[in-house]
């Protein structure tokens, strides 16, 4: 094999446990860039007002919906090419790169035909004012239309992570958060364009980037293989693969996203505060989380790379790590929520009521926090060793089974305060770590037992 090949995955080799940080700092800076983006491009268009900022709200469902699909096929990708490179096998390697793509562009035709079609249907059905379905769809038309270059950075991006390279995955997405934030008040405001300048301002970010990344990939072939356009080829067989991972994560994605609107439709019986309290806990777990988040899309690749290579030693010595690194992260998180929670809070809102209830939210979750892990590290090494199922089966039971099912009763049936439904997130959240912990146990158990080690296409373990 090239020697270009194994530079990314050299300190996996090395020192597993220092590598597999390399590979996930990146991704941190990275998720924490568009987090900041996304706060930043809420609050210009919050500048056009509020049937604005309504409109975008309508609209952010869509998104994630074209997220969660690009982005698990995404997973899929890099779950298929980093086992192709521990195996030593470039050519199926190429195949997976060559069919993601070719996935980009299915995703594209069926989003841009059924989406422009439908899309006003749909987001009539919200019952909000016409002022704001016309921001909403004003940005959705816009957006939906250039549907094809968020799939196609997407899919490269999976690509430069499957072969190890974090790096450059962060410096291709934090660019692509950043000239959106210089285009966005250029197009907003000075162009006078409002809300559909502030999708035409994500959709030109995008084209640059992406467009870059191709160019980087398949023209100036600074990939670890040797790629090009004009040598695409179909594979069904790759194409199942990729897709058998990768069509489970995106429904893992959507149905957490469709959980809240459930959570918010349970929790308005309780009043606006109640959702106030509930929005600003999840963005601060969402941020907060950042690092656990980081390590899981790094150890997808560092598990198909050892299950690729069949050094199984080292995929089961590197989980413990992931499992002990993010458990103390989670920990510490837990003690500093504990014991600032209405500091935390203040910082987004000045409401008594919205810190009080956000108050309570904080110190009854974090019980669960060191538990968190062994969900979202334990999805993540599923879908490294190819195992799309397990971690959308965990996901549908934490919200869909438990969460959702306890806090409705809870509110519409038993009239309890809303602690309860703050108690029904920790259930969920315990029951779903501990299947995760030990399914995920078992399935590599197997393997130090030397079951299924032969090809990682058969389906010869959990």
């Amino acid at each position: 094999m090239d020697n270009r090949t194994n530079i990314h995955f050299r300190g996996l080799e090395n020192r597993p446990n220092l590598g597999l940080l390399k590979l996930a700092i990146p991704l941190v800076v990275a998720f924490s860039i568009q987090t900041g983006f996304n706060v930043v491009d809420t609050i210009f268009v919050g500048r056009l007002g509020p049937d604005a900022i309504a409109g975008l709200s309508i609209a952010y469902p869509f998104q994630m919906m074209m997220y969660a699909i690009g982005g698990g096929l995404g997973i899929g990708a890099q779950s298929l090419i980093s086992r192709f490179i521990g195996a030593n096998d470039p050519e199926s390697a190429r195949y997976a790169v060559y069919n993601s793509v070719i996935l980009a562009a299915i995703c594209t035709f069926f989003t841009v035909t059924i989406g422009l079609f439908g899309v006003g249907y749909i987001v009539s059905l919200f019952g909000a004012p016409n002022e704001v379905n016309s921001f909403s769809l004003e940005y959705l038309y816009v957006v939906i239309s250039g549907s094809v270059f968020l799939y196609l950075m997407l899919s490269m991006d999976a690509m430069l992570r499957g072969e190890g390279n974090t790096r450059l995955s962060m410096y291709f997405m934090g660019f692509s958060a950043i000239l959106n934030l210089v285009m966005d008040p250029f197009f907003i405001f000075t162009l006078d364009m409002g809300v559909r300048g502030a999708a035409i301002a994500t959709v030109l970010a995008r084209a640059i980037v992406s467009s870059y990344m191709c160019y980087y990939i398949f023209v100036k072939k600074r990939y670890f293989i040797e790629v090009s356009l004009g040598k695409i080829k179909y594979s069904f067989e790759t194409i199942r693969h990729i897709v058998g991972i990768g069509i489970p994560a995106s429904m893992t994605q959507l149905s957490y996203s469709l959980s809240l609107f459930a959570m918010n439709t349970i929790l308005a019986t309780y009043g606006g505060v109640a959702i106030a309290a509930f929005g600003i806990g999840f963005r601060i777990e969402s941020m907060a989380f950042l690092p656990m988040f980081g390590m899981a899309g790094a150890f997808v690749s560092a598990v198909g790379y050892f299950r690729g290579s069949g050094q199984y030693h080292k995929m089961l010595g590197l989980k413990n790590f992931a499992y002990g690194s993010t458990i103390v992260f989670m920990s510490l998180c837990a003690l500093v929520f504990f014991l600032f929670p209405e500091t935390i809070y203040g910082i987004f809102t000045s409401s008594p009521e919205v810190i009080s209830l956000g108050r309570d939210y904080l110190l009854i979750n974090v019980l669960v926090y060191p538990l968190v892990p062994f969900t979202s590290i334990s999805a993540a090494g599923f879908q490294g060793l190819g195992r799309g199922h397990p971690p959308f089966l965990i996901a549908l039971l934490r919200s869909w089974l438990i969460v959702i099912p306890l806090s409705w009763f809870f509110a519409f049936h038993t009239g309890q305060g809303i602690t309860f439904i703050w108690w029904s997130m920790v259930i969920g959240n315990t029951v779903s770590a501990l299947i995760g912990g030990i399914w995920f146990f078992v399935g590599t158990k197997r393997f130090k037992a030397g079951i299924g080690t032969d090809n990682f296409y058969k389906k010869d373990f959990i």
